[in-house]
């Protein structure tokens, strides 16, 4: 048996994982000499080393072992809805040529790891059981970044600096947790790709700011604690197609430069259709 294969079967620590080895063609006994390349769920570059390690949705009930870091040329780790416990070990979030890390509809717990890799494009550990402060993303160079999820854990703190070099951020959840602050800070970030902007069910305060960003298509702040009224200045984000702010403490009219932006039809639309509950859920109306 190869290290590789060594490596790979450290996952399989369970009666669970040991049915899914055996449904799957994975050679746990080392008996049948085949080639790890070959195995479900496991992607090799023409050199045979692994490059993907991709399953979704198949319970495995481990713990992500720290061995996997030895894999140094893996660019794929999704590992997402496996029913997945324990921590990231931090040499696995330092792998160098990571380029996607899905760890999201698991049981992790602990606090969000500071993934290293420069190449990394998307990463996502929503539905988790992460705790603690966002990690700070300003000290790493991430200029490949497209993609945070970090939906529904129970991270608090406030958001941290996104540098000037993550010109390929298009899509930021960070709702269903526990952060708190001002917007008005996110309003000086220089993110001139940002296209989802998710911050629902947290505990943000303050006033909206007037500008969140020229490319920005959707903002979700509802089920905060924001204050005041919505800025007219807003109309002049002229991508914008969705705000949901709903269930804050917003005051005031809306103003008829915002109603001219046509803002959430979709969720309009849905409401007419009878999938939604009502206008409130509009965010805007």
């Amino acid at each position: 048996m190869t290290r590789q294969e060594d490596i790979v079967l450290s996952l399989i620590q369970t009666t669970e994982g040991q049915a899914f080895a055996a449904q799957n063609g994975w050679d746990v006994t080392g008996s049948a000499s085949t080639n790890v390349c070959t195995w479900f769920g496991i992607s090799c570059n023409t050199n045979e080393e692994i490059i993907s390690i991709s399953l979704t949705g198949y319970p495995l009930q481990s713990t992500l072992p720290s061995i996997l870091s030895e894999l140094v040329t893996l660019q794929t780790l999704i590992l997402a809805s496996c029913e997945m416990r324990g921590t990231v070990p931090i040499a696995v979030a330092q792998l160098r040529n990571l380029r996607v890390l899905d760890l999201s509809f698991n049981q992790l717990t602990g606090s969000i790891p500071l993934v290293t890799s420069t190449k990394l494009t998307i990463l996502s550990l929503a539905h988790n059981n992460f705790s603690g402060s966002l990690p700070a993303f300003n000290t790493v160079e991430m200029g490949a970044l497209v993609t945070i999820d970090l939906k529904n854990n129970q991270i608090s703190g406030t958001v941290p600096a996104f540098p000037d070099h993550f010109v390929s951020l298009k899509h930021v959840d960070l709702s269903q947790n526990k952060l708190h602050g001002q917007l008005e800070s996110l309003a000086t970030y220089q993110l001139p790709s940002l296209r989802r902007l998710f911050l629902a069910d947290n505990s943000f305060s303050g006033t909206l700011p007037s500008m969140l960003g020229d490319s920005l298509q959707e903002i979700h702040l509802q089920s905060n604690q924001l204050t005041g009224t919505i800025p007219a200045a807003m109309a002049s984000m002229l991508s914008l197609e969705v705000l949901l702010v709903q269930n804050n403490r917003l005051t005031g009219e809306i103003p008829p430069e915002i109603c001219q932006l046509q803002l959430n039809w979709q969720y309009s639309a849905s409401t007419s259709s009878g999938s939604s509950t009502g206008d409130d859920d509009n965010g805007i109306s």
